[in-house]
């Protein structure tokens, strides 16, 4: 995982524990052609196996021309390099020395998918070729035309073509269903919540009952609307609670006539 909201102006840089060291990757383009959403397409940089490269390792003898890294300090000191297929991208005279020798960006570049949003890796197509310094004493007359010359072997494609399916499930989730979907839902609750807050402003402004002072117990009407007075079952009630307390209260002469028949 990359952090998320990536700057395709920002370089890339993945260390390559076979390699030995870091190798950056520049952003080439934007593509949206598999997925349905936008990603971010880069490219191993040109300079990323030259000695000018700031992720390069300092050399100070039998160091090796651009394009070729040494990562035989890493091998048990067995003279191999490291570089782009076919020489790709390295020293010119390195390449004269074979034949079929034909780089292809297309074929031999490698590339890292990434969305940016979200910082996730899509895709991988890691492609580097295995070669053998050669650095010989003056004395194997055998060895003198591969003398001071890197001897490509082979090269090595690693891919991964595309992400699980749950994790393209949940990107397309978050970057093609949501946004239109929180899109409606926004513009519905504004409706709703415009309505309801002109309906509140109309019956603010213009109220259907009016609160007034009781004159009797009658409804009373005020032009076309209806007057809200006080709540007349509530006098009702009240009155018949007085009369029925006045007809449980004992009086003192009453207490007179009262006796226990023994």
């Amino acid at each position: 995982m990359l952090k998320s909201h990536i700057n395709k102006n920002n370089t890339i840089p993945i260390f390559r524990r076979q390699a030995c060291r870091i190798v950056p990757f520049t952003y080439e383009e934007t593509v949206n052609d598999r997925y349905g959403f936008e990603y971010y397409r880069y490219l191993m940089e040109s300079s990323a196996f030259n000695s000018t490269s700031p992720y390069a390792c300092k050399c100070n003898n039998n160091c090796l021309p651009d394009g070729f890294v040494d990562i035989s300090n890493c091998y048990y000191g067995f003279p191999i390099t490291l570089s782009k297929p076919h020489f790709m991208d390295a020293d010119p005279q390195q390449r004269s020395y074979y034949e079929g020798m034909h780089p292809d960006p297309e074929k031999h570049s490698s590339i890292l998918d990434i969305e940016p949003t979200m910082g996730v890796p899509l895709a991988l197509s890691s492609k580097v070729q295995v070669n053998l310094a050669v650095r010989m004493s003056p004395g194997n007359p055998i060895t003198k035309p591969l003398k001071d010359k890197i001897v490509p072997m082979l090269w090595l494609s690693l891919y991964c073509k595309e992400p699980p399916p749950e994790i393209l499930s949940l990107l397309r989730l978050r970057l093609v269903i949501s946004p239109p979907l929180i899109i409606a839902i926004e513009v519905l609750l504004f409706v709703i919540g415009f309505i309801i807050g002109t309906s509140g402003f109309y019956r603010f402004i213009r109220p259907t009952y009016e609160v007034v002072d009781i004159v009797d117990d009658k409804k009373i009407t005020v032009g076309d609307r209806n007057v809200i007075s006080e709540n007349i079952a509530f006098s009702e009630d009240e009155r018949s609670t007085k009369e029925a307390v006045s007809l449980l209260t004992i009086k003192e002469d009453d207490m007179n006539s009262i006796y226990i028949d023994t």
